[in-house]
């Protein structure tokens, strides 16, 4: 008499949860990585010259300043304004007394 024995052979491989864990800190570090790239990449995009320009005009952005001839190359340039309504006499005072050293 013969006896037939059947095997089954499961696809699926079991896992320790050890790899489990492995891949779920796997997958959150791509996810961290992905986000950190969309960010700079928005940030580069969308978000740099508008911060480095605040408030200039594109002919006052792209114009030479008084002092630019001191820093041919600079790694970084930045133009920022904002509309005083007076006279600049009545402005310079007050921005020169901003920056002198005190005490």
């Amino acid at each position: 008499m013969r006896k037939s024995v059947l095997l089954r052979q499961s696809s699926k491989t079991s896992r320790s949860p050890d790899a489990d864990e492995e891949n779920v800190r796997r997958t959150g570090r791509i996810g961290v990585l992905a986000a950190t790239a969309a960010a700079t990449y928005a940030y580069v995009r969308f978000l740099r010259r508008p911060i480095l320009t605040w408030g200039a005009t594109a002919e006052e952005a792209g114009a030479r300043l008084p002092g630019d001839e001191l820093l041919e190359d600079a790694d970084g340039v930045a133009t920022r304004a904002i509309m005083v309504d007076t006279l600049p006499a009545a402005v310079w005072p007050w921005i020169a007394s901003a920056s002198a050293p005190t005490g």
